[in-house]
């Protein structure tokens, strides 16, 4: 019997013969994944299969796995990458995900943790939210997979753009001049990125 395949019922896909991969459903669950890709998580095919696919990621990293999978989902197509910490049995380490929608489901590969550059708007946008839901510097910068010094130079960026002093006072005017949304939790910037006017004044950090 072949160890590198398991699929859970009721829709078995067939084998899958693609390297290090794992098909997801509308839910977001693991439906098919092999070996190599289960290794990453340090375990086998039959404890990964029927999970949802963000459990298996460090609790810091899971909020912004099912936020990008859900885009996938609702929008009906397009892909992504997103550094992300494993939860498994050994300590934790980074990897790289990248999920993409394939047919009616999401097919996802995990890889050695390579980390890119992304875009000012997309990244203060993420930084403010966080910040709005009271995150601290370590852990906001785990989720953007960059270094804290990185976290802050954009921080205080931010905080000149705003003419805020300390990030309570950042939250607050975000929240005023309507860049965040006040009608939904966990925090959400308008739009998904920061307006052209305020993101001009916002100096980019290195």
């Amino acid at each position: 019997m072949s160890t590198g395949h398991v699929a859970a019922p009721p829709e078995p896909r067939g084998n899958v013969t693609c390297p290090n991969i794992a098909f997801l459903d509308e839910n977001l669950v693991v439906r098919e994944a092999n070996d190599e890709f289960v290794r990453y998580f340090a375990a086998t095919a039959r404890e990964v299969v029927g999970q949802p696919f963000a459990a298996l990621f460090h609790p810091t990293s899971q909020r912004m796995i099912r936020f990008r999978c859900d885009q996938l989902v609702d929008g009906g197509g397009g892909r992504f990458t997103q550094g992300a910490t494993i939860a498994s049995r050994g300590p934790g380490r980074r990897v790289q995900v990248s999920v993409l929608s394939y047919r009616r489901l999401l097919a996802a590969r995990v890889s050695t943790y390579a980390p890119g550059p992304v875009a000012a708007g997309e990244f203060h946008a993420l930084l403010l939210e966080a910040l709005a839901e009271g995150g601290e510097l370590a852990g906001i910068a785990e989720r953007l997979s960059c270094g804290q010094d990185v976290v802050g130079s954009h921080l205080d960026a931010l905080m000149r753009a705003f003419g805020a002093g300390n990030r309570t006072a950042l939250v607050a005017r975000a929240y005023s001049a309507g860049v965040l949304d006040a009608r939904v939790w966990p925090p959400r910037v308008r739009g998904r990125a920061m307006p052209g006017a305020l993101r001009k004044r916002i100096a980019p950090a290195e």
